[in-house]
């Protein structure tokens, strides 16, 4: 999609807004004068025909009809008319001053005669220039009877046809005028925008594209220079406290890494130092497991018999516990293949009901049966699924139950495998720390199971958390991904 700069659509908009209001103004100012003008011209010519009018009739009374034509030739010079017709009481044209075309309707002898005012203007277009007909009636008075019969109401009428090119030229020059102030006034607006967003907004965006280029180079000491506008000056402010707050951010993280590093360097040591110690430890301590077994063998039924049994597993249990830091010292890899994760479940609870150490223990399966198979490291899971299913033990006193659960989500592609318990449960001060290694509250174990199993379920991009409540029991959660 193509991306169009803010300052374009900002300029564009203010001239399409500015323009538009300007030349609505314009076209109300001038519909507006033109009225005006063309009502005060309409005025001023009946004005004048009334006085024209009355020139007439003195005229007339003082020297008589003959003077009437050479009267007539008189208006031949005034410019404004056009045309002027005189007719008769018969409606017929006895004098012709202009073009002989009657090109214009003019109105009737009769309809003039019935208009109460002896003087009417009535206005026409010729296309689009606009003009004024001009009415002036006689009527028939004392003076007159040597000509006219005295039956007669009125004696004719005079036409004439005036221009109004004198009022056009004056309107077109004001629209002419109006349009030039009016670009001139969207010029200068449109010029004090330009100034001012140059000056005010451009700038300031510059010197912030600058700014924000060199802090993505890695100078986070770099800050934005704050402009004058108000909200220039908080957008800026608001990100100088941005970069200041991600310069410290980044400080603390440099710091927790380097404080890791270290502690990634002092756990390979540690590691290193305890595989050493433990490879020394395991050799006596398998030759004394091995002697202990000859010796429960050989030694008859007696009083010492379960001593050297006792020896026996506590020498088993540092074997164990010696394993387990091995393996969490030195992990891993993991090898995913296609499997069925309700069929390890299965295996896995037919060999722990032998671990239950006398406890009366029911172990439940509620497994849903249509999850897919999906790559999973076999040995690894089960692993995981074996201690919590030994810690479930150990946090049941006499009597409890265990269930194994599994459900699968198709939706996120995810398989969930419940272990619950009903037993002692786990306190809240204790419930953070059960994941961290070396961390137990058991008299046996090492405290690493829970922390291999976390690792193990990590490396398969999954996640294991857990729910606990005293008195009540506890669960967790392994979810795993299926793609």
């Amino acid at each position: 999609m193509k991306r169009y700069s803010f300052r374009l659509i900002i300029s564009i908009t203010i001239f399409l807004v500015v323009s538009t209001m300007s030349f609505f103004a314009l076209f109300l100012f001038n519909s507006y004068m033109s009225r005006e003008m063309y009502k005060h011209a309409e005025e001023d010519i009946y004005s004048s025909l009334s006085i024209m009018h009355a020139q007439f009739l003195q005229t007339i009374s003082q020297v008589g009809g003959k003077a009437l034509h050479p009267l007539l030739d008189s208006f031949k010079k005034n410019k404004y008319f056009y045309r002027l017709y005189l007719f008769n009481s018969n409606d017929s044209l006895v004098y012709l001053s202009g073009p002989d075309s009657l090109s214009r309707e003019i109105l009737g002898f009769k309809k003039i005669s019935e208009l109460p005012e002896d003087t009417y203007i009535q206005s026409y277009k010729d296309g689009n220039e606009p003009g004024l007909w001009a009415y002036i009636r006689f009527r028939n008075s004392p003076e007159c009877y040597q000509c006219h019969h005295s039956s007669k109401k009125y004696l004719g009428m005079l036409v004439f046809d005036i221009t109004l090119e004198r009022t056009n030229q004056h309107i077109a020059l004001m629209r002419n005028f109006s349009l030039g102030y009016s670009a001139m006034i969207v010029f200068l607006v449109l010029a004090s925008a330009f100034l001012v967003h140059y000056r005010l907004v451009r700038r300031s965006l510059n010197s912030f594209h600058n700014t924000i280029n060199r802090i993505n180079k890695g100078n986070l000491n770099e800050r934005i220079a704050i402009p004058k506008s108000r909200e220039l000056a908080e957008l800026g402010k608001s990100f100088n406290e941005m970069v200041d707050t991600f310069q410290k951010t980044q400080q603390q993280l440099q710091i927790y890494h380097q404080k890791e590093l270290d502690d990634k360097r002092k756990m390979a040591t540690i590691g290193e130092m305890a595989s050493r110690l433990a490879h020394e430890i395991r050799n006596p301590l398998t030759g004394i497991a091995n002697a202990a077994e000859i010796l429960v063998r050989q030694v008859p039924e007696d009083e010492n018999k379960p001593i050297l049994e006792e020896i026996r597993r506590q020498a088993e249990r540092v074997n164990n516990a010696i394993t387990n830091m091995l393996r969490f010292s030195r992990p891993s890899g993991i090898n995913p293949e296609m499997n069925n994760i309700n069929d390890v479940i299965r295996t896995l609870i037919f060999f722990i009901r032998n671990q239950t150490r006398n406890k009366k223990i029911e172990f439940r399966q509620e497994l849903q049966e249509d999850i897919p198979l999906f790559p999973f490291d076999n040995e690894k899971i089960e692993n995981v699924l074996h201690n919590l299913g030994l810690n479930a033990i150990r946090a049941i006193p006499q009597k409890g139950v265990i269930t194994f659960k599994t459900a699968y989500d198709p939706e996120n592609k995810k398989v969930t495998i419940i272990v619950e318990d009903t037993g002692t449960g786990i306190p809240k001060d204790v419930l953070e720390n059960i994941f961290n290694p070396f961390y137990t509250t058991h008299t046996e174990g090492t405290g690493l199971g829970l922390a291999i199993s976390k690792e193990i379920v990590e490396k398969h991009k999954g996640r294991i958390r857990v729910e606990s409540e005293e008195s009540k029991g506890t669960r967790f959660y392994v979810i795993l991904p299926t793609g």
